[in-house]
C-alpha cells in the first residue's frame, strides 16, 4: 500500500542496473499459447480427460465447491448458464474474496481485449497490455471452443483454475529469476543459509511491486538490505514472513529443492492479503475517526487536514478521487470521500504481479456471501431480505437489529421496479447495502480503473496529488471542527444538518431477469398470439402449397404468374416463421399483384405458342 510506495523511489534508484540484469518485472510474462494450453488442460479435467495429477483434480474440485454457492445465486440465461458479463463478475468476486486479488481486466466496468502484440513475437504482449488482456482472451477462447450459449459451473471453475495456473506460472518464472540473481542452478539443493537471503529478496520484490533487479548475488543482497532499512513497517512484514515460512517452507534432510521454494513463493502471493489487512484496518480506522455526520464519509477538507498530521498521505486531487469513484459530490460545495470506496481504491493496492493487484478486502463480500447462501436465488422478496440482513453483523454494525423504515421503504421501491422481487446483483441493491453497512459496503460508483500514471497521461496532469497550496485552500474554505483528541466525537461542520446518504434510482443489472422479460410489453403479446400463431402457420402452409401449384401449372401459359407463384411461396413461408409481419406481407403481395395485372394488360391474350420470341422477352422484361 502507501507505506510501500514511500520506499519505491529509493529502490528504483538502487535497482537501476544494466539491461542484462535479472529483473522480476520482465519475468513471468505469459502469451496466448499459455492461456490456450492451461484452459485446454483444465477443460480436459472437467471432462475426465487429461494427464494432470490427482492434486490438480482436487484443486479444481475445491474451486468448484468454493464458487458453487455464488454460481447458484447468479442470474442465468435461457439455457440456465451464465452469460459473458456475469462470468466476469463472478470471477472478479471469487478472487477478491479468496486472496484479495483484483485480476487485471476483470475490474468492474472493464471488458478489455488484449493490446498490441510485438510484431516480432505475435504470441507476446507488451507490459501495459499484459495487465489487461488475459481474462478477456481466456473467456473468448472458452466461447470459441464451447460456443456462446453460456458458461456452466464446471466451466466457470475451469476458467478460475486456468487463471490461477497462469499466476503460478508467473511465480515459477520469478523464482527462477531469483535463482539466477544468486547464481544457483535450479536443480541444486539449497541450505537454510542459502535460501533465507534469496527468499528475502523475493519478498522485497513483492513489496515493491515487482520493481527489483540485480546482476549478481552481492548486488541482490545490497539492494535488499537498502530496501529493508527504508521500508516503514518492516518489522511487522518480516514477522509475518517468518511465521509463513514456519508453516509452509518444508525442508528434506535440511535441504530445500526448487519445488518447495516455488510452493512457498505461491503461498506468499496467496496469503499476502492477511498482512495487507493490518494496513487496511489502520487506514479504515483513521478515516472512521474523522467521519462527519453522514456515516461512512469524510469531508474532503477534513480528509486533507488529516493527511497533514498523519502517516497517511491523504493528498490526491479532487479530480483524481472522482475518477476512481471515491468522491460523494451530492453536496457540490463540500464533497466527501467515501471510506469504503477509498479503502479499496487503486492508490491503496499493491501491484505485485503482472496479472493481478492486491487490494483491501471488500468487507461487504462476507454479508453478500451469507445472503447468497441463504437465499439460493438471484432474486428475493423485500421481507426475506429484511429478515436476513437484520441478523447479520459487521465490524461496525450489531446483529439482531431493526432496520429503519426508510431502509425498508427503499427496498420496497427496488422491488416495485422488478415485479415485487429484488435482484441481488443489481446496482440498486448494492446501493441499499451501502446504506445498511456504510463502512463496509462500497457505494456503486462508476470508476475509470485507471492507475495514477494512466490518469495523469490521459488528463495531462503532472501529478495526481494536490499541491500544498491547493490543500490549504480547500481546508480553509470549509468550516469543520475536528476533535483530534477524542475520535469518538464526529466532525462537526457548520452547514451539515442531516445524516441522510444520497440515493439514486438508476438501476443496472448484469442481465435482465427472465421473470421480468415475461412481464415486459414486448413479450406480453406473445401469449395473445400463442393460439393464433399455429392457425396462421397452417393457413400459410396451405396458401404456400396452392401458390406452388399455380406456379407449376401456369408455368407454360402465364408468364406473369411465374414470379408471383414463387413470391407467394417465399412470402408465406417467411411469415409463418415469424421473419416478416402481416403488414410487410400485404405490401409484398400488393406490389406483386399490381405487376401481374399490368403485365396481363400489356400482353396479348393468345397463347404463348403464337407469340414471337421478341414478344416473350418483352413480356418478361415487363415483369
Amino acid at each position: 500500500m502507501k507505506l510501500a510506495a514511500c520506499a519505491a523511489a529509493l529502490v528504483a534508484t538502487l535497482t537501476a542496473t544494466p539491461v542484462s540484469a535479472d529483473n522480476f518485472q520482465s519475468s513471468g510474462l505469459v502469451g496466448e499459447r499459455d492461456v490456450r494450453d492451461f484452459l485446454s488442460a483444465e477443460l480436459d479435467l472437467v471432462n475426465g480427460k487429461g494427464e494432470k495429477s490427482s492434486e490438480a483434480r482436487e484443486h479444481l474440485e475445491r474451486i468448484r465447491r468454493d464458487i458453487s454457492t455464488m454460481y447458484t445465486s447468479l442470474p442465468k440465461n435461457a439455457e440456465g448458464k451464465l452469460n459473458h458479463q456475469v462470468v466476469r463478475y463472478a470471477l472478479h468476486r471469487f478472487f477478491t474474496r479468496r486472496h484479495g486479488w483484483f485480476i487485471r481486466g476483470l475490474e468492474p466496468n472493464n471488458d478489455t481485449w488484449h493490446g498490441e502484440t510485438d510484431p516480432l513475437n505475435p504470441d507476446s504482449h507488451n507490459s501495459s497490455a499484459m495487465k489487461e488482456w488475459v481474462p478477456s482472451f481466456l473467456q473468448d477462447a472458452l466461447e470459441q471452443r464451447l460456443g456462446k450459449d453460456g458458461t456452466d459451473l464446471s466451466q466457470l471453475a475451469a476458467l478460475a483454475s486456468a487463471l490461477e495456473d497462469l499466476i503460478q506460472k508467473e511465480t515459477r518464472d520469478r523464482v527462477t529469476t531469483a535463482y539466477g540473481m544468486y547464481e544457483f542452478p535450479t536443480h541444486k539443493l539449497l541450505s537454510q543459509a542459502e535460501v533465507d537471503p534469496m527468499i528475502l529478496t523475493y519478498f522485497v520484490m513483492v513489496l515493491n511491486s515487482g520493481d527489483f533487479s540485480a546482476t549478481n548475488p552481492i548486488e541482490a543482497v545490497t539492494n535488499t538490505q537498502e530496501f529493508v532499512r527504508e521500508y516503514t513497517g518492516w518489522n511487522t512484514s518480516k514477522a509475518w514472513l517468518d511465521e509463513l515460512k514456519a508453516k509452509h517452507l518444508v525442508a528434506k534432510n535440511e535441504r530445500y529443492d526448487f519445488e518447495s521454494i516455488n510452493r512457498f513463493a505461491n503461498k506468499i502471493q496467496e496469503e499476502y492479503y492477511t498482512l495487507n489487512e493490518f494496513e487496511c484496518k489502520d487506514l479504515k480506522v483513521t478515516l472512521r475517526n474523522v467521519q462527519g455526520m453522514k456515516p461512512g464519509r469524510v469531508r474532503l477538507s477534513t480528509f486533507y487536514n488529516k493527511g497533514m498530521y498523519s502517516h497517511w498521505d491523504f493528498s490526491e486531487k479532487k479530480e483524481y478521487l472522482r475518477s476512481i469513484g471515491v468522491l460523494d459530490e451530492s453536496d457540490t460545495e463540500h464533497p466527501s470521500v467515501i471510506i469504503a470506496n477509498y479503502a479499496m481504491a487503486r492508490p491503496n493496492c499493491l501491484d505485485s504481479s503482472n496479472l493481478f493487484t492486491i487490494c483491501c478486502l471488500n468487507e461487504c463480500e462476507e454479508m453478500m456471501g451469507k445472503l447468497e447462501s441463504l437465499v439460493g436465488e438471484s432474486m428475493a422478496s423485500p421481507a426475506q431480505i429484511v429478515k436476513l440482513v437484520a441478523l447479520m453483523p459487521s465490524a461496525t454494525v450489531e446483529a439482531d437489529r431493526k432496520l429503519s423504515q426508510s431502509l425498508v421503504d427503499r427496498l420496497d421501491s427496488i422491488a416495485a421496479q422488478h415485479n415485487g422481487q429484488v435482484p441481488l446483483h443489481g446496482r440498486l441493491f448494492a446501493q441499499w447495502m451501502h446504506h445498511v453497512y456504510p463502512l463496509e459496503c462500497p457505494f456503486p460508483h462508476e470508476v475509470s480503473g485507471l492507475t495514477q500514471g494512466e490518469w495523469m497521461q490521459e488528463t495531462g496532469s503532472e501529478s495526481h496529488k494536490a499541491s500544498p497550496e491547493e490543500l490549504k485552500d480547500i481546508i480553509a474554505s470549509d468550516a469543520c471542527a475536528v476533535n483530534w483528541d477524542d475520535p469518538s466525537k464526529p466532525v462537526k461542520c457548520a452547514d451539515e444538518t442531516t445524516a441522510e446518504l444520497p440515493w439514486s434510482d438508476n438501476e443496472e443489472l448484469l442481465v435482465r431477469p427472465r421473470a421480468l422479460e415475461e412481464e415486459s410489453p414486448a413479450v406480453e403479446e406473445a401469449p395473445r398470439r400463442g393460439v393464433v400463431a399455429p392457425l396462421t402457420a397452417l393457413l400459410a402452409c396451405i396458401l404456400a402449397a396452392g401458390g406452388l401449384y399455380l406456379a407449376v401449372t401456369k408455368r407454360s401459359s402465364e408468364v406473369a404468374w411465374k414470379p408471383i407463384g414463387s413470391l407467394t411461396v417465399a412470402g408465406l413461408v417467411l411469415y409463418a416463421c415469424g421473419l416478416v409481419d402481416g403488414t410487410l406481407l400485404f405490401l409484398v403481395f400488393a406490389v406483386g399483384l399490381t405487376v401481374a395485372a399490368t403485365n396481363r394488360m400489356t400482353t396479348p391474350t393468345n397463347s404463348k405458342a403464337h407469340l414471337s420470341k421478341a414478344d416473350m422477352w418483352e413480356a418478361k422484361e415487363c415483369v
